[in-house]
Parts: structure tokens; sequence; C-alpha cells
């Protein structure tokens, strides 16, 4: 998971690696990963680089108060 972060946003990625050929065992499957910023999320915008669209604070870790993110 990488984080590429601005005064106003901040945009996550996530890639997979060791993948094999083939169909995949795993559909479904979800990893919990952190990502430490170099500053506090507060009240940047928080971007999937996937889709280029916000993530809903309640996406992110579970979180529904934003003074969670600070």
């Amino acid at each position: 998971m990488d984080a590429l972060e601005t005064d106003g946003s901040v945009v996550l990625s996530a890639a997979v690696t060791g993948t094999q050929e083939g169909a995949c065992k795993s559909v479904g499957l979800q990893d919990e990963v952190t990502v430490e910023l170099v500053a506090p999320l507060r009240d940047r915008v928080l971007l999937d680089a996937f889709t280029g669209r916000p993530v809903q604070y309640d996406q992110a870790r579970g979180l529904t108060d934003r003074s969670e993110l600070n």
C-alpha cells in the first residue's frame, strides 16, 4: 500500500504481489494494512487511486468520526 500526500488529499494505492496464473482461490478475502502518513489526515480528502473516487471515512478502518483520523 502506498500513499501520495498533498496539502488537500491523500491518494491510496495498493498492488498484489506474488500472483500465480489461474483462478484465484482467495476471492473475497481482505487484508488490513497500515499506512503511515507524513501528516495526519485531518481535513484532507482520502482518494482511491484505482477509481479516483473519495473513500468514505467509515470505510477507512471502520471509522465513523473524523476526529479519530487526527
